[in-house]
């Protein structure tokens, strides 16, 4: 790379941005708005009701502290009674149950340690529990003091937003005005490409690193509707369009179903689902992410490769594994399904799809707000203590599933499962708890957390209230009108020397002119949303979810007979239970759960949660003799068991599963002595372990005897 060349370009390109923006840009703003809207003093009207509003608001979030405080008192006395304490006396009847089995001085010494430990615990969680439940009964008493402080902060504040709003329309732009400035998009857009010294120093380096990378940038400033689509979408990750343009023009290459920008932009219905996807990939890897694989796997790509990720969702949505809404998407809301968190390699989202299709396909048919991630509630075990047995081998959240996790692993996990299926998902961690937000058809929404207004997310200008992610969601909903909120915005880079900020409420200082009125139509749009974002958008790919839909019958039918073939063989489906019975509970009870399955009839699920409960089958022999016994099953993780008792035999026998790590895989033979006639096999489960699903068992006769 010559540094001359690169100084050289460096000054070129501030010159066109110097006279992009005086002549092309400033003098057309001048003639439209005038000049005292291009030079607003801080004793505009406008920002003088903007710091009212947000006095107002600071009265409210104090407000809001007092009031909560009641609630988090509450928690703290239900973490010291149900953890803290509940742990304590579980972990104390481990020790003193390890206590009355010991053999050895060893064995006996180190349980009176556990012992002795967990009682200190306890007492301590005893002691902490005294001391909270003293401060509920104050905030108890200061409760209702604290709602009234509050109720008067919300009407002072909706005073200042109705004064707001009347001199944003009586002594501010219309909106109209911002409307009409259509045809200045592109201009506005390429602006956004030197619109500093670090965007033109970013550009001049990538443009120096060869003719082509110099080609690309001339391409980029050439195409008009590329320009907007990029400045719609919030631009480039880091500000670098060159990287971006690299990847896009990467990906139109090696993908013949990605249009021209201008037939994206021109095209009835708009962007294709392939455009809007590469687009997405485009802005939003143009700053490299780390890939994070198996420690054992030391021949892996150290970056995601955006091309391999646009063609991963690209296929799986081409086969149907992704989520029938995922054709819906944006562009903006496509770069929270391919973006890079955690590093998660292809090959994990395509783990994560058949897992769950293998393992819990009921989570894929539930309603959006936990379709997918109600996965971490019924499979993700709450706690840290296995996250040491973590294997080097595996992927980070096939441990997660393994092992389990707290707050983190498992929102973690959640928003993994989520892309997997390709639903936008961000991080909105929130105080002790790493929850997680995600869209649906009828707007985003908040799990494994609080409500909206409790939590924070991480956005283009830095982290901001959950509450201004989500008004800026419900804005974008409006489609076309929420050009005006971008197009402000560029006019607010273009004038320069304004802070930015996501929303009202993230607001930190003092804001500009542009900004402020940004955000006041960006809150406007907003509030008009009220129609689900999503209306009117269809699916045109048939996916998994409509294999299951399809054949959402729950009624046994021949696939869930016990079948002998002619040779003696026997196979009993998991579905043909007698207790429970399916004609009596079709789709099972709350621990055992009959579902369809993807290898064709149905499966049983044995669920981790809730106490434990036998399964039972009645199976007619034709012929006494060894059996060597299996069952088809998939299991979520290791050291799992199952319990067999055959006709009523006290004698249990040990079943070894494997770790099957989310596929189908069978287990061990193991010979059994069946009497001819009817034999009762009765499974059941004992201690803490982890779910499992069965296909069917399998009884191939080996040899056998006349009675």
């Amino acid at each position: 790379m010559s540094t001359s060349l690169r100084d050289a370009l460096a000054t070129q390109y501030a010159l066109d941005a110097a006279t992009l923006r005086k002549k092309s840009i400033l003098d057309r703003l001048r003639n439209e708005f005038g000049y005292e809207m291009l030079s607003s003093s801080k004793s505009h009207p406008l920002l003088i009701a903007h710091r009212a509003e947000r006095e107002a608001i600071s009265s409210i979030e104090h407000a809001k502290v007092k009031t909560g405080n009641l609630e988090r008192c509450k928690g703290l006395v239900n973490h010291a009674q149900n953890k803290w304490i509940a742990e304590a006396n579980r972990n104390i009847s481990t020790a003193q149950s390890n206590l009355d089995s010991a053999t050895t001085n060893e064995a006996r010494d180190a349980a009176l340690t556990d012992l002795q430990h967990w009682r200190n615990n306890r007492e301590e969680g005893e002691r902490a529990l005294k001391e909270r439940l003293v401060n509920m009964h104050e905030a108890e008493a200061l409760h209702p003091t604290a709602q009234y402080e509050l109720k008067l902060a919300e009407e002072e504040y909706l005073k200042c937003k109705q004064e707001t709003e009347r001199i944003l329309h009586e002594h501010c732009i219309k909106e109209n005005n911002v409307t009409i400035c259509s045809d200045m998009d592109a201009d506005l857009a390429r602006y956004q490409i030197y619109v500093d010294s670090k965007a033109i120093a970013q550009l001049a380096e990538f443009a120096s690193q060869g003719y082509e990378n110099q080609i690309l940038i001339s391409d980029l400033l050439a195409d008009d509707h590329l320009l907007i689509l990029m400045a719609e979408n919030d631009g480039p990750r880091g500000g670098r369009y060159g990287a971006a343009m690299e990847i896009y023009s990467s990906i139109r290459l090696i993908s013949s179903r990605v249009e021209s920008s201008k037939d994206a932009r021109e095209q009835e219905g708009g962007p294709s689902i392939f455009y809007r996807l590469a687009l997405a990939v485009s802005l939003e890897h143009a700053v490299p992410y780390p890939q994070s694989n198996p420690d054992t796997c030391t021949d892996k790509p150290k970056f995601i490769d955006p091309i391999m990720r646009y063609l991963h969702y690209e296929n799986a949505y081409l086969a149907g594994e992704l989520d029938p809404a995922f054709d819906t998407l944006s562009t903006w809301e496509l770069r929270f399904v391919v973006d890079g968190e955690h590093g998660t390699p292809d090959e994990a989202f395509s783990w994560g799809r058949e897992m769950l299709c293998n393992y819990r396909p009921d989570l894929i048919l539930m309603d959006y707000t936990w379709r997918y991630v109600h996965s971490v509630r019924t499979e993700i075990k709450y706690g840290s203590e296995d996250g040491k047995f973590d294997r080097p081998d595996l992927y980070f959240f096939q441990n997660v599933l393994m092992n389990g996790g707290v707050c983190g692993r498992r929102a973690f996990f959640g928003r993994f499962i989520l892309r997997s299926f390709g639903i936008p998902t961000i991080a909105r961690p929130s105080p002790g708890h790493g929850a997680l937000a995600h869209w649906t058809p009828s707007g985003w929404v908040v799990c494994l957390g609080p409500p909206w207004g409790k939590g924070s997310t991480k956005e283009k200008y830095g982290r901001v209230n959950d509450t201004d992610f989500l008004e800026h969601t419900r804005a974008r909903a409006k489609g076309y009108s929420f050009k005006r909120v971008i197009r402000a915005r560029l006019i607010g880079d273009i004038i320069g020397g304004e802070g930015k900020c996501f929303g009202l409420s993230s607001a930190r200082g003092e804001l500009g002119f542009w900004n402020v009125f940004t955000l006041h139509i960006q809150w406007s749009l907003a509030e008009k949303t009220t129609a689900p974002p999503m209306a009117g958008r269809r699916a045109t790919i048939s996916s998994t979810i409509d294999l299951f839909s399809d054949h959402s019958s729950t009624e046994c039918d021949e696939d869930e007979e016990i079948i002998i073939d002619k040779g003696g063989n026997i196979t009993i489906p998991a579905c043909s239970t007698s207790i429970p019975n399916p004609a009596m509970c079709p789709s099972g009870n709350a621990k055992i759960l009959f579902m369809r399955s993807n290898l064709g009839g149905k499966q049983l699920h044995y669920n981790r949660i809730g106490p434990h409960q036998s399964f039972e089958y009645n199976v007619n022999v034709l012929r006494a003799g060894t059996y060597a016994f299996s069952a088809r099953l998939v299991t979520p993780s290791w050291k799992q068991t199952l319990l067999l008792s055959l006709n009523g035999s006290e004698e249990l026998i040990n079943i070894s599963l494997p770790f099957t790590i989310g596929k189908w895989d069978t287990t061990k033979p193991l010979n059994l002595e069946l009497q001819g006639g009817m034999n009762t096999f009765t499974f059941s489960r004992t201690g803490d372990c982890k779910g499992v699903t069965i296909k069917d068992f399998s009884l191939e006769l080996m040899d056998w005897c006349v009675d």
